[in-house]
């Protein structure tokens, strides 16, 4: 046995075989342990108590590693989230780590979604959200993986404040390249701003997807770790399915459910999937369309509604509108029909698609407005990582006038819908 250990270690070639073979066994006995857990656990046990952290996720010395540090000192096993290293001064050096393809250590990535799966299993499954004077909420729809376009939103937008909002609607991973990084900078966003950063589910947020769209593969590809994909998928089942503005706007994922009200929808219980509750599979998956009435969606679930259909939902429930996200629009933002507004944050320059934020701002009035931007490119991201936040504004603007003067010799003017006219006086 030691002369195949001498021979083993001075073949370049077989040395590489011992150690994959190595990381390998030890991959399947880690997951074989925790998966027995899992099947003895008790239903209302959380994922995280499944981890023993100082001997299942131990680090191994010899492997270089000049990333930051989620931690300060060892994590305890029942309180890994307890010591986080994150604040807003160190914000700057995940995003520019995950630019750079890095990736965090295995304990981080447990330590984080310990701390967000116990953040979420406290959250109702529809969140009121108050809007004091002069706040502004930014609703961002699908990003679908493009990290680049995301550090583009929130360095354009400025960052999270009592005054500066921030709702991700969903669809966060799946498609693009650097769904994890996205994930991962956005629970890192949640935990540095707990009450600044809201995150909806998308459809796209379950395991049945992500198991045919690539955030499994990618999980799999970056870390060869099938619990750390479940544990995703767990906190994903505990995410809300709707935030309400001030009583007045509807932000869901996909659509509405026709013969639901508002607190038909406080009243599901979480953990839950959309193949277990039809109000969860219309609100995940269904789209507005022009046609009156409720037709069969061809996506497989939900369905499509109509003007008719949002019109009786908005006066059965006194709101002022519906904002959504789930499908591709070519002005990043704008009308689906009269009372539902659609919003998508995942630009596409080959196929002329914009991305858009759509700002909704507190106070006396309630007003809707949408702002949109282009693709973002490798080279754009490092010239934002080094601009101050008051030169990428002005740039942002100058740009966002380039689109809008484009696209009204295209669609005739006003059609990009930078503003969308949905204002109300809440007095």
């Amino acid at each position: 046995m030691q002369a195949f250990t001498r021979l083993t270690n001075e073949i370049p070639s077989l040395h590489l075989a011992k150690t994959k073979c190595k990381d390998s066994f030890s991959s399947v006995a880690f997951y074989s342990k925790v998966n027995l857990k899992k099947k003895l656990r008790s239903k209302s046990a959380k994922f995280s108590s499944l981890i023993d952290f100082d001997h299942d996720l131990g680090e191994n010395p010899k492997e270089p590693y000049e990333g930051p540090i989620l931690y300060d000192s060892p994590l305890h096993p029942d309180e890994p989230s307890s010591l986080l290293n994150l604040n807003e001064d160190n914000l700057s050096e995940y995003e520019s780590f995950f630019f750079n393809d890095g990736l965090l250590r295995r304990k981080c990535v447990y330590a984080l979604l310990a701390k967000m799966e116990d953040v979420y299993r406290r959250t109702p499954v529809l969140v009121d959200v108050n809007l004091a004077e002069d706040t502004i909420l930014n609703v961002c729809g699908d990003i679908h993986g493009q990290y680049n376009d995301l550090l583009k939103i929130l360095r354009i937008k400025g960052p999270p404040s009592s005054t500066n909002y921030y709702l991700f609607n969903g669809d966060i991973v799946d498609k693009g390249p650097k769904s994890l990084e996205c994930i991962l900078l956005l629970f890192i966003y949640k935990y540095v701003y707990p009450n600044y950063i809201f995150i909806n589910r998308g459809n796209h947020e379950s395991s049945a997807l992500n198991s045919r769209h690539g955030f499994q593969k990618e999980i799999s590809h970056k870390y060869g770790d099938l619990f750390m994909f479940e544990h995703f998928g767990e906190i994903f089942r505990w995410l809300p399915l709707v935030h309400l503005v001030e009583t007045r706007i509807f932000i869901v994922h996909g659509g509405i459910s026709p013969n639901a009200t508002v607190n038909d929808i406080r009243c599901i219980k979480k953990p839950v999937e959309p193949q277990d509750n039809r109000i969860v599979a219309d609100l995940l998956w269904s789209d507005p369309v022009l046609k009156s009435g409720v037709s069969t969606s061809t996506r497989g679930m939900g369905h499509f509604f109509g003007p008719d259909v949002t019109r009786s939902f908005l006066k059965q429930n006194s709101l002022l509108c519906v904002v959504r996200s789930h499908a591709e629009i070519k002005a990043g933002c704008g009308s689906s029909h009269d009372g539902c507004y659609t919003v998508f944050s995942a630009p596409n320059l080959d196929k002329g698609i914009m991305g858009g934020v759509l700002e909704i701002s507190g106070g006396r009035y309630l007003d809707l407005s949408g702002n949109v931007f282009t693709q973002c490119t490798k080279a754009e991201v490092k010239q934002i990582l080094s601009m101050k936040a008051s030169e990428l504004y002005q740039k942002y603007k100058n740009e966002e006038v380039e689109i809008e003067e484009e696209m009204e010799v295209k669609m005739g003017k006003g059609g990009i819908g930078i503003e969308l006219h949905c204002t109300e006086n809440k007095t």
